[in-house]
């Protein structure tokens, strides 16, 4: 019995002391005011193309280092890459709650997380593709973490406009006339 509230007191301090660090933590964070990045292109990493999105919100309550934070953890660490990531994942890298950073990642990007790690896929399969252009479509999307050809078919068209298939060809025909330019 004594045990047991033992465990339990310490859970309790445990508790108390990461609430009071996540308040000393939010309340110290300064609110600079940043220029608007350029506009984003394909060539960029992903996370600096999400970080983009920061410019069209207006700061009403937007936690932007959180959603930086977000992003460089995406970049670097590739979570985005296990079929399985979660929205309870990427908060546990964060040490934040998955409400908190969901409501951040919808406030910064106007998509919801699925959309958000979709996103770093997508653009992940491009990059896999521009260096390996024999890659078929099944295999972009096994390397890049969707869990089938079917769900990056459509994230790739909601993020592109254009179906992967077709976006592959018309980057290998651009890469045909670079390497053979017509004679004349």
């Amino acid at each position: 019995m004594t045990v047991i509230i033992i465990i339990l007191a310490i859970s309790v301090v445990l508790l108390a002391i990461g609430l009071l660090f996540s308040i000393i933590r939010r309340g110290i964070t300064p609110k600079v005011a940043e220029a608007p990045p350029p506009i984003a292109t394909i060539e960029e990493p992903a996370g600096q193309q999400m970080i983009k999105a920061l410019s069209r919100e207006n700061d009403k309550g937007v936690d932007r280092e959180l959603f930086v934070r977000c992003c460089r953890y995406m970049e670097l660490r590739k979570p985005f890459l296990v079929e399985s990531f979660s929205l309870d994942d990427l908060a546990l890298a964060m040490f934040t709650n998955k409400l908190y950073l969901s409501q951040t990642i919808n406030a910064c990007t106007g998509r919801n997380f699925r959309n958000f790690v979709n996103n770093y896929r997508v653009l992940y399969a491009m990059e896999l593709f521009k260096k390996n252009n024999r890659l078929r479509v099944s295999d972009l999307s096994n390397l890049s973490g969707f869990h089938s050809p079917v769900t990056f078919n459509m994230a790739f068209k909601l993020m592109m406009d254009e179906a992967p298939g077709a976006w592959c060809i018309r980057v290998r025909l651009q890469n045909q006339r670079k390497t053979n330019p017509p004679t004349k």
